[in-house]
């Protein structure tokens, strides 16, 4: 946990603490600042091609995307050494 970050840190243990058995990992997130649809590459030519997508049908309220925002990682130990991470089916926000 980053000891500047402004957490409830007690909730966060007691929240680890009741999920412990079913999850290796903890990590914070946020809510992302822009839709992960709408975050894409620009090819080496400069195209867009990778935005293929009728966003005039897009609604970004229909889809919240979060991102970790690096305030809290917790693990097991062995299930880290073994993962080398702290996201997928074993972690929780």
């Amino acid at each position: 946990m980053q000891p500047t970050s402004p957490i409830h840190i007690k909730e966060v243990i007691e929240k680890y603490d009741s999920c412990i058995e079913k999850y290796d990992f903890l990590a914070s997130v946020k809510e992302a600042d822009h839709p992960a649809i709408l975050v894409q590459l620009i090819d080496e030519d400069d195209s867009l091609k990778y935005f293929n997508i009728d966003f005039s049908q897009y609604r970004c309220q229909d889809h919240i995307d979060y991102t970790p925002n690096g305030a809290i990682f917790i693990a097991k130990p062995d299930a880290y050494l073994e993962q080398k991470h702290f996201f997928g089916v074993k972690s929780i926000a």
